[in-house]
């Protein structure tokens, strides 16, 4: 993109981009004037003004193309490695029983044994913030959002002090639950006692992702910026999550986020093109084709995922439909793209998920071939 103004900024902010010389200020201006571009960007995106350049993906390095789940790379990235460090800060505190009790309580959590998890904390009495997260963490991986909520009580009956990883599962709890006054609460408590991290950030991202907010997904990258803090590709690809997730997508908003994680020198990988993708289930066709193009452009191998994605948008799949009983509405342009996609990512051995088959099905009752 050396030597041109991306899109986001000639269709947002065309004073910035050609009268002010934005691209050939400074890195540390540039941070500095992110948030009026990214307000004034998104106002006019979301009142329908897109990009037209979809030439996003400028970094020569050739990414993974087979990547974890998004929740997956967040837990290993974020409350994991975040447990451990605080673990080691207390570790003066701490006993030997209460190091075993938190390896056991991991393992037991990582399992999703759930009978075992509770067996094992209902013995503890002690205060240690290390063991009631680890407990915190296993309530979340089980899917046990009450009992998580319960714990979280029994830290403040208890003054227990509340860490960085308390803050980061218990706000995606929160947001699994529906809670989005706890949500808000544990962000600005944490705020407020300047425990801030990575983790945090993902997880008020993740919480935005969870209910499809727009909106509160771009405010955590916009506070980061401020913060001069640097948003990472997971963060990114949980703030295209929330578009793909809303009631109302806005595929110019992904394609300006997009364009951010190149501007950061950040390679888009096969979670963010499907999140993208589907972020584009009311786009024209012509912008789900630039993004496949660009797809292959990367040389990144499409997913069960982004396959499905891909098709869905295609076919603005109505919610919780069989794409058999809808499919034969589809425009027959939109078919024919559906039908050369299944015949590109045949080649790759990719695995159809039931959503796929069936609009393959559907495809070969009206003689498509695919």
């Amino acid at each position: 993109m050396a030597g041109r103004s991306p899109s986001w900024v000639a269709a947002g902010c065309p004073r910035v981009a050609h009268n002010c010389g934005y691209w050939r200020i400074g890195k540390q201006l540039r941070r500095y004037a992110f948030k009026a571009v990214l307000l004034a960007s998104l106002g006019k995106l979301l009142l329908g003004n897109s990009p037209t350049y979809y030439g996003f993906a400028a970094s020569n390095r050739k990414p993974s193309t087979r990547q974890k789940p998004l929740h997956q790379v967040r837990d290993d990235r974020g409350t994991g490695s975040h447990l451990t460090s605080d673990l080691e800060s207390m570790k003066e505190e701490i006993c030997p029983e209460e190091i075993q009790l938190i390896s056991h309580l991991k393992d037991a959590g990582n399992a999703e044994d759930w009978s075992l998890v509770t067996r094992l904390f209902s013995k503890y009495t002690g205060r240690s913030p290390a063991v009631h997260n680890s407990a915190l963490t296993a309530a979340y991986r089980c899917q046990q959002y009450e009992a998580g909520k319960q714990i979280l009580l029994r830290m403040s009956a208890k003054q227990v002090n509340k860490t960085l990883p308390t803050y980061n599962v218990g706000i995606k709890l929160f947001a699994k639950m529906g809670d989005l006054d706890m949500v808000q609460n544990l962000w600005e408590d944490a705020l407020q006692k300047h425990v801030i991290g990575d983790a945090l950030f993902g997880a008020k991202i993740d919480a935005a992702a969870e209910q499809g907010n727009i909106t509160a997904a771009v405010e955590v990258l916009d506070f980061m910026y401020r913060k001069e803090l640097s948003p990472d590709a997971p963060q990114f690809n949980s703030a295209m999550n929330a578009i793909r997730k809303s009631d109302k997508p806005s595929y110019s908003v992904a394609v300006f986020l997009l364009e951010k994680m190149v501007e950061a020198d950040l390679q888009p990988d096969v979670i963010t093109f499907t999140n993208a993708i589907g972020a584009h289930r009311n786009a024209p066709l012509g912008k789900l084709q630039a993004l496949r193009a660009e797809l292959k452009r990367c040389d990144i191998q499409a997913d069960e995922a982004l396959v499905e994605n891909y098709l869905a948008s295609l076919f603005q799949s109505p919610p919780g439909s069989r794409v058999e009983d809808y499919v034969h509405q589809v425009k027959h342009e939109r078919l024919l793209e559906a039908a050369s996609f299944i015949r590109e990512v045949r080649a790759t051995n990719v695995r159809f998920t039931g959503f796929v088959r069936g609009a393959i099905h559907g495809l070969d009752q009206m003689h498509i071939q695919s």
